[in-house]
């Protein structure tokens, strides 16, 4: 059983999915379904709570077999932490989820893209150490000390899982200290080498057990195009009630009940895709409360770190061939010590991007002006003094914001495991959990976000 599709191969359920696509793009009713449910009066059979990736997924499923469904989105705006806008300076920014991750054979979301063209490249970083330059204090590494970074950062997923094994108690940076230290490594190429092994995604490599690391496979693929491009495609036909501020969710009777910030929403199930960092702050109310399980999960994960900054210069000053360039910084080496160098070749921009994450995920409430300030340090460190400030620079705060609270996925602190994940994705009386953070087998990119959505919906079809 593969999310609910019991004996269907991976052909059959791409097939399957782009039948959906089908039915969705010929749908003369539009299926705005605003009518009462007169068998239990309630305003609709399913209420989402989520326009992201997950919620629209499953909306989409759920109205291909005429379900009525509605979803509630807090914000002014689809697509949840997949935003990519057009600024005036900048142009086009991906604030959000970018790249194209997937792990083993299947990969229902480049099936997707394809079908709507939504272009994507390849980042070749992670295999090749031409297109990555590493500096530390002593300025540039050689190629040969290059090439030996890179090969030992290609075998760090495995060789942190058995080092995890061995020791359960430690970290993922303790177990990458361990690694580094086998090689040689001055405390600032160990600190590099921690940022690449998870850092540069969502996770705290300190708080993160290594027993639990799963690992990442150099396969990325920027979306050029945007996931922007995609989710507009796929909400076309949606009814979602945008600017609603989900308070209360109470499923003490039959027909539950949703209290908003607009006006009460009633329905028979619930799918509820709101980020781990939201669930843990308890902004919405459950009626009855969450089970145990579950709230002990919420408390043993970390809610994720990552912050993009974007920066454009007067002009190029960087290698055009280079797509990464990381600085081995001995102190808060979440701090902009990565920058990235994808945005220029897709785009024609003179523009660096580099992230906070990790442990330094702090510097998110720093000031623009501080952080250009930083940014600048770090630039000049491997460029030299003679570079140009910037003329414009932009800074998501996802970590700030209320409707996300943490970064694109959760991860286990030390007191938790990847089984907490599914613990948080177990259905709760008629509410379902959807989302990038509800399955410890699918996790961390988008098309986990994508297959969680279609999980849900196939449990409710079971239902009814």
């Amino acid at each position: 059983m593969y999310f609910g599709i019991k004996k269907t191969l991976f052909s059959e359920y791409l097939v399957y999915i782009n039948n959906i696509i089908n039915i969705l793009g010929r749908c003369a009713r539009c299926h705005r379904l605003a009518v009462k449910e007169s068998k239990n009066m309630v305003d609709f059979e399913v209420i989402i709570i989520g326009a992201g990736a997950a919620g629209i997924m499953a909306a989409n499923f759920l109205q291909s077999r005429d379900v009525s469904v509605c979803v509630l989105e807090a914000r002014d705006r689809i697509g949840g932490r997949i935003h990519d806008i057009h600024t005036k300076q900048m142009g086009h920014l991906h604030l959000g989820a970018s790249w194209l991750h997937h792990k083993g054979n299947k990969h229902i979301l480049k099936a997707l893209l394809d079908q709507y063209h939504v272009a994507y490249l390849k980042e070749d970083a992670l295999e090749s150490s031409d297109k990555m330059e590493i500096y530390s204090e002593h300025g540039k590494l050689s190629g040969k000390e290059k090439k030996l970074f890179t090969e030992v950062l290609i075998r760090l997923p495995k060789n942190i899982r058995k080092i995890g094994q061995q020791q359960p108690t430690l970290s993922i940076a303790e177990a990458v200290r361990l690694i580094g230290e086998k090689h040689g490594y001055s405390q600032s190429l160990i600190q590099a080498l921690i940022t690449r092994s998870s850092e540069h995604c969502s996770q705290n490599a300190d708080v993160m057990p290594a027993r639990e690391f799963d690992g990442w496979e150099p396969n990325g693929l920027f979306v050029k195009d945007g996931y922007g491009k995609l989710i507009r495609k796929l909400s076309r036909h949606l009814n979602i009630e945008q600017n609603t501020i989900v308070q209360r969710i109470d499923q003490t009777d039959e027909i539950i009940v949703i209290e908003t910030n607009q006006k009460p929403f009633t329905c028979r199930y619930v799918i509820s895709t709101l980020p781990t960092g939201v669930l843990q702050s308890e902004q919405v109310t459950f009626v009855p409360p969450l089970p145990t399980n579950k709230k002990v999960a919420l408390e043993q994960l970390d809610s994720g770190n990552h912050e993009k900054i974007f920066l454009k210069f007067p002009h190029v000053f960087w290698d055009k061939d280079t797509e990464i360039f990381q600085l081995a910084a001995p102190n808060n080496r979440g701090a902009c010590t990565q920058w990235h160098n994808v945005l220029l070749n897709t785009e024609a921009q003179n523009i660096l991007y580099t992230n906070i994450s990790g442990p330094d995920i702090a510097y998110a409430r720093k000031s623009d002006l501080a952080l250009q300030d930083l940014c600048m340090s770090r630039l000049r460190q491997m460029f030299g003094d003679q570079i140009p400030d910037p003329i414009s620079i932009y800074v998501t705060r996802w970590s700030l914001d209320q409707f996300t609270l943490g970064g694109p996925y959760a991860h286990p602190t030390m007191k938790g495991k990847m089984g907490d994940l599914s613990t948080i994705g177990e259905p709760f009386g008629h509410i379902h959990f959807a989302g990038v953070d509800t399955s410890e087998s699918e996790t961390e990119t988008v098309e986990a976000a994508l297959l969680s959505g279609i999980r849900t919906a196939n449990q409710i079809l079971s239902k009814r």
